[in-house]
């Protein structure tokens, strides 16, 4: 039998051990595939790879949503002994479709972000101030430091409105989808969620994980729903019924009103912030050099690897994979890493990117 759907089989039999609903009310399982760089492995069929495969996401897939997951060659024997993480992970990539079933509205704007979200050392100081409060909630909990912790992020968000709205948005999305990993690790294996918490718990604390800032919401997500399901909170919600995110939900909840404070700007975050916005600079001039490709027109840009872009003004390096919609109104993929300068809505001012490919 192929070794990847042998692996699909064990992963269909592990998910009769999770109780969907349970991690989150209405959450139902959903039909996955598997694939490497040529095939897809379905629940009953193999099909070619096409350009709908691409990641660790949801998709839409004959008029129902669907998790896929990329599966290196390398990590085969390793999943073969043991696959509870990876189940874990492509239930979270299950609750992105149930996101999308459900209607969600709290997306964020990730190309848009990419290009807006300013790294600002005073931002990211007090975020590292919540984190902080986060922790030791998450350790003990108290309800005045809770309370405490939510102030901080009400005043933030006063202070910083767009750099709050896309990390609260983040955390939401990614957040939602990290908690239910965990819970569906819980079930799996006590002892894998204990580790698994515990690093994500040290993770928020260090100040270079803030960069870029989109994958520790991830983490700083889950961790505030793990915080309210431990501790009992007001915070379940129908996915359809609000766009205000978790963070704003509690605000209401628990009447928050910001409170004023004085911090002392943290300077290895100052240093960070410089450091970040030159390498990013340094990564686009250097992936310029070596393009040897271009499209040209009038095309906007759909989308980018989220996980992996990063953005120097109105620059954004795209490792891999970038969509664009062409002058015609179609949608383009473009399977290189190339560089994409945008406008400010999000018009193709130039494409170019690499390919071993004759030009």
């Amino acid at each position: 039998m192929n070794v990847i759907r042998k692996l699909y089989q064990q992963l269909q039999k592990q998910l009769n051990l999770i109780d969907f609903n349970n991690i989150w009310k209405g959450f139902h399982v959903f039909d996955f595939a598997l694939y490497n760089d040529n095939e897809v492995f379905l629940k009953d069929e193999v099909i070619q790879k096409d350009e709908r495969f691409y990641g660790n996401t949801a998709i839409k897939y004959q008029n129902t949503f669907l998790a896929i997951w990329y599966i290196n060659p390398k990590d085969i024997e390793k999943y073969e002994k043991d696959s509870t993480v990876l189940l874990s992970k492509i239930v979270h990539e299950m609750f992105h479709a149930y996101q999308f079933e459900q209607g969600e509205q709290r997306w964020p704007h990730e190309v848009k972000s990419l290009l807006t979200y300013q790294y600002d050392a005073v931002n990211l100081s007090i975020k590292k101030q919540e984190n902080e409060m986060l922790f030791t909630c998450l350790d003990q909990f108290d309800m005045e430091l809770f309370k405490d912790f939510l102030r901080t992020r009400k005043s933030r968000q006063q202070q910083f409105p767009s750099q709050f709205d896309y990390e609260a948005k983040t955390e939401v999305i990614e957040g939602f989808a990290t908690y239910v990993e965990l819970m569906a690790l819980k079930m799996l294996d006590q002892t894998k969620y204990l580790k698994t918490l515990s690093v994500l718990k040290d993770k928020i604390l260090n100040e270079e994980n803030y960069f870029p800032i989109r994958l520790i919401c991830y983490d700083i997500g889950g961790l505030i729903a793990i915080l309210c399901k431990e501790n009992e909170m007001d915070w379940h919600h129908d996915l359809s019924s609000t766009t205000l995110t978790l963070s704003e939900i509690l605000f209401n909840r628990y009447l928050i009103l910001s409170e004023s404070k004085t911090l002392n700007v943290d300077s290895d975050i100052e240093k960070m912030v410089i450091q970040f916005e030159n390498e990013n600079k340094i990564l686009i001039e250097e992936t310029l050099k070596k393009c040897n490709a271009k499209h040209e027109g009038k095309y906007k840009l759909l989308g980018v690897d989220p996980y992996n872009a990063r953005a120097y003004k109105y620059y954004i390096y795209c490792p891999g994979f970038f969509a664009l919609i062409n002058p015609e109104g179609k949608q383009e993929f473009i399977f290189n890493t190339g560089v994409v300068e945008i406008d400010d809505d999000l018009t193709v001012i130039s494409c170019q990117y690499i390919t071993t490919k004759g030009v």
